[in-house]
């Protein structure tokens, strides 16, 4: 059996796509009132554990999945970062895909039901093509997947991007703020194009995972935000917290400890206080791997059943300048 020959793929313009969200209806005003949430009391504790870790010069990590994106909250974290709040961000290949499509379109997000069966799911020339472009000149600059395609954006390499202020990844570039993608080999609809070239995609994520290794070795009493992301964040962060404390042993350093981490999710999380340890197996908590993955990771971890829009943005306003 020969490996299928995605060269011959038929790609269309991205903007002949239904493109399912919109900028202007999702975007999200930092200032306006936040949508009232239930785990106000967490929201606050996180609050309070966020200031104290940067006053004394501890990282603050915001690990989250593409809907955090989706759900309009671009210029909420733009306004963490300038405000000097997050000191690391991180997201999955759909995460950054979406960024960019909204960056240079100004639309995203496809019906995968409807699209799978007629062979268009993902095959949308600009956003397979031009992200290869950005990885490709990122690679030749040494430069990790996250910072290669906030600079594409930032910069308009290439083509201009009318809408660069609902970039995640074009804020982090522009205030300097590390920003990594975990991508996986398949996982993103970028490989549905004739240019899909695994080693590109591998060489720049690589570098994206040693620089989340790096953050994560500033975590002695942080904070880590997983926010939305049930298989990224918990998988690459144990990876890169094993290879962290491996190193300090080595050179004679207690291994991270100290931090605190906050897992926001809208999964049934069973009542459980995971501060307490793992649940039994007759609690549902149990079954939610994620959380298992990140009770084990040192430090306190707390989960905070929550809209994921609604918990950035009332951390946003319950946040004090530090």
């Amino acid at each position: 059996m020969k490996p299928l020959d995605l060269t011959k793929l038929k790609v269309r313009p991205l903007a002949e796509r239904e493109s399912l969200t919109r900028v202007e209806d999702i975007l999200v005003a930092p200032d306006s009132p936040p949508t009232p949430c239930s785990a106000m009391a967490q929201v606050r504790d996180c609050a309070a554990k966020i200031t104290a870790a940067r006053k004394n010069g501890a990282g603050v990590m915001l690990l989250y999945g593409a809907h955090l994106l989706r759900n309009g909250a671009a210029l909420i974290v733009e306004r963490m970062m300038a405000r000097g709040f997050l000191t690391h961000l991180a997201t999955n290949g759909a995460g950054s895909i979406h960024d960019w499509e909204y960056a240079w379109l100004g639309r995203s997000t496809e019906s995968v039901r409807k699209n799978v069966v007629t062979g268009t799911f993902g095959t949308w020339d600009e956003t397979g093509r031009y992200i290869h472009e950005a990885l490709k000149l990122g690679n030749q600059r040494d430069e990790g997947y996250g910072a290669a395609l906030g600079r594409f954006i930032a910069e308009d390499t290439v083509v201009q991007h009318r809408w660069k202020h609902a970039s995640i990844l074009a804020s982090a570039f522009r205030h300097k703020v590390p920003m990594t993608v975990h991508p996986g080999i398949g996982y993103d609809i970028i490989a549905c194009h004739p240019h899909f070239d695994g080693a590109v995609i591998g060489q720049a994520a690589a570098v994206d995972f040693r620089l989340l290794a790096a953050s994560v070795d500033t975590l002695d009493n942080g904070v880590v935000l997983s926010i939305g992301s049930a298989i990224m964040a918990p998988q690459v962060f144990e990876k890169a917290l094993s290879c962290v404390n491996n190193l300090r042993l080595q050179a004679g350093r207690p291994i991270v400890r100290g931090h605190t981490i906050y897992v926001v999710d809208i999964q049934d999380g069973g009542n459980w206080d995971w501060s307490t340890g793992e649940p039994p197996k007759t609690n549902p908590a149990y079954y939610l791997r994620f959380c298992k993955s990140f009770s084990r990771m040192g430090g306190t971890m707390h989960y905070v059943q929550c809209d994921n829009l609604a918990f950035v943005h009332n951390l946003l306003h319950e946040l004090r300048p530090l």
